[in-house]
């Protein structure tokens, strides 16, 4: 079997040539798709040309024919015909005469074509634009300095509140009430004024003074009270939060017991 595109021999099994590559099935045959379609494309095209041609020459037929040029009256009998007998500036030339009755020539510009030229302008005059009003120049606000960061000052160094010695022998009526949280359990065997003395007891472990002479006389007979602070300059900051504790149970029990405080 040869191809029919290029003659080769080929097996009869084959449906593309080895040689040109082209299909020899004719069902399948690409250049005769590409043959039909071209010729489809081209009976589209020439029927396109037919139409288009058949509307231009109807749009053509309905053009409206040109106004002619009346033909001109005969000269009448006495008109005077001037002869051109010489392209010589200086030949004579006979003027015709000044008859009114002579033809004039119509008055108005005509085109070479033989249109009338229109009396009035065709196109419309447009409105003149408004003009946009000239918008100010914004002011340009001025430019801020940048703040100055303020410096981070450092956290101030907080003292501990340090506890109270813890006595060293029997002269206090409550001698751990520095160090411990107190109860009730420990005030029942005091009496009232030994009440008001030990919660006195907790501001004189730290130097200060009092103004009842009593209780100044009382610790004074103490070993281990030093008063060095007046009591106008005593700071209850210096106390510890057992020890303020310890303050507020005695006297609520003070006052439960016996209305108030002794001292």
């Amino acid at each position: 079997m040869k191809c029919k595109y290029c003659g080769a021999e080929m097996p009869s099994y084959l449906k593309t040539c080895p040689n040109c590559a082209m299909s020899t099935d004719e069902e399948r045959d690409p250049r005769r798709s590409r043959r039909i379609a071209d010729l489809v494309f081209g009976a589209i095209a020439a029927v396109g040309l037919l139409l288009g041609s058949f509307y231009a020459g109807q749009l053509l037929s309905k053009r409206p024919a040109p106004t002619s040029v009346p033909a001109e009256e005969p000269a009448e009998q006495n008109a005077v015909v001037i002869p051109y007998t010489s392209p010589d500036p200086t030949a004579p030339v006979s003027l015709p005469s000044s008859d009114s009755s002579a033809p004039s020539l119509p008055v108005g510009p005509a085109s070479s074509q033989g249109y009338a030229a229109p009396s009035q302008n065709p196109y419309p005059v447009l409105p003149t634009p408004t003009a946009y009003p000239v918008l100010p120049t914004p002011t340009a606000y001025p430019v801020l300095p940048t703040p100055t960061a303020r410096p981070v000052l450092p956290t101030p160094t907080v003292r501990p509140v340090l506890p109270a010695p813890t006595p060293q022998n029997s002269c206090y009526i409550l001698p751990d009430s520095s160090i411990r949280c107190l109860t009730e359990a420990d005030l029942q065997n005091l009496s009232w004024r030994e009440l008001s003395l030990a919660r006195n007891e907790i501001y004189a472990r730290h130097g200060r003074r009092f103004t009842k002479d009593e209780i100044q006389q009382y610790f004074d007979s103490q070993a281990w009270y030093s008063g060095t602070v007046d009591p106008a300059d005593f700071q209850t900051g210096s106390l510890s939060r057992i020890e303020n504790a310890n303050i507020k149970l005695i006297k609520d029990y003070e006052t439960r017991l016996y209305g108030g405080t002794y001292f």
